[in-house]
Formats: C-alpha cells, structure tokens, sequence
C-alpha cells in the first residue's frame, strides 16, 4: 500500500479494506496482535504519524500542565515513533510510551539517533533511552494497566483510541486507561471528526463528540477544546479534548 493516506480517494478505500482482510489472522471479534505487526510491516510508519509534534498539542500544553511543574509523569499509548515523545521529555517530563510492533519502536530510536538499553523482565520488553527521561513498553494497549500501579499526570492520545482494529475493542481501552487516571491526571484526546461524506467503515475511526462522552462515562469531564483540519485528509477534522476525573 501507498504510505499517504487519501480516503477522499474510493480507489484507497477500497484498497485499504481490501488490505485489511487480507491480515494473516484478521478476523472480526480477534485480538491477535500480529496484525499490529502486520500492518506496520507492510503499511509502513508513513501511515501512523503526522511527521510533527501536533499544532493543538502545541497550542494547548497548558491545559495539560495546568500550572505542574516539570517533571510529570506522561503516557502515549500506542506511541509507535511519535514526535512527542521526543517533545514531552524535552521539556522535562518522564515519558512512557507504549508499543506492540518492535519495528516502530525502533524506528523511533533510529530518527531521533538515541542510544538505547533493551531489557526483558517477566516477560515484557522494554527499551530505554540512554539520553532521555524516554521508555517505550513493547506490549498490549489493551492491557496497560497491568503494566503500572500509580496514575499519570498526563495521558496523550493521539490516534490510539481511534485506531484500534474493532470497534469492540474501544471500551476495554478506556476502562484500562481509566484506571491509570486519577483527578490530578490531564488526558489529551486526539481524534477524526469525518462528518457524513466519510464512507470508510474501520478505523481509522470517526469519533464524534457524543460518542467519547458515552465511551468515557459520567464519572469523566469532557472539555472539546478545539477542531482542526488534518492536513492529508483534505477537508477532514481532528479534535481535541482534554479529559478529566470529575472531583
């Protein structure tokens, strides 16, 4: 497959659909994480990442600081080779990343030209940056919270929730980050807003507002902060949410 998205395109919908049936192990109620490995194998790192720290990110770090300062405890969940985890260690954070397919993680390490220590302990993988406060967990996003004990002061997910392989799966993710979140914890939610022209059934996933206030519950605050347009999909949006516990 090409490595630039273009779901204007009918020809790319197809051939995108067409791709994932043909996953070795692709199949409607699975989680086989192979699949994740699959597709960065042979989609390429093009199709995950904007190739930039995101503009609302940038433009709205306050709200996820929230007057903290530096260093918190931040988390990307599905953070294959994200510019933010460069960006967020940089300006003094702890960063966690976490990531099933080893050739994104490595990826990463590679573009930003880090040294780095790969260890396993009971059986999870886990590399380190020698340079910088980063760590990225090779293992499932479906089951962070099994990884760690304390909250986060900010959860940054840009794409995660919106990209897992069935619908399904959504509601496991979110409880699971939702134990990893206390009231001091910021959780910044980047996803599509398509609108009614979208005819792409599969993720990338279009989330409206409505339905992230279902999936996160009455328990959480949900501020939309903004909606941008993403730049490779023509008039497509992307919104930004910062989410809470409510005290």
């Amino acid at each position: 497959m090409t490595n630039e998205f273009n779901f204007e395109n009918p020809d790319y919908i197809a051939e995108w659909n067409d791709h994932l049936s043909r996953v070795d192990g692709f199949s409607e109620r699975s989680h086989d994480l192979g699949e994740w490995e699959h597709l960065w194998e042979q989609c390429g790192p093009g199709m995950w990442h904007r190739g930039e720290v995101h503009p609302l990110l940038v433009r709205h770090i306050d709200r996820l600081e929230d007057r903290r300062r530096a260093p918190l405890k931040v988390l990307i969940p599905m953070c294959g080779k994200a510019e933010e985890l460069v960006w967020y260690a940089k300006r003094g954070h702890i960063v966690t990343g976490i990531e099933f397919a080893d050739k994104g993680i490595q990826e990463f390490f590679r573009v930003y030209d880090l040294p780095y220590d790969r260890v396993m302990e009971e059986g999870v993988v886990r590399y380190s940056a020698k340079s910088l406060p980063i760590t990225i967990y090779k293992w499932d996003a479906l089951k962070i919270d099994q990884l760690f004990q304390d909250p986060f002061d900010i959860i940054h997910d840009r794409g995660a929730l919106g990209s897992l392989l069935r619908k399904e799966f959504q509601p496991v993710y979110v409880a699971s980050m939702k134990r990893l979140m206390n009231v001091d914890t910021r959780y910044a939610l980047i996803v599509f807003h398509f609108g009614s022209k979208y005819n792409h059934e599969g993720a990338p996933w279009d989330m409206p507002t409505d339905e992230v206030a279902q999936l996160f519950g009455n328990d959480i605050e949900l501020d939309h902060v903004m909606s941008d347009d993403y730049p490779l999909w023509g008039n497509r949006k992307e919104a930004f949410y910062v989410l809470r516990l409510g005290s």
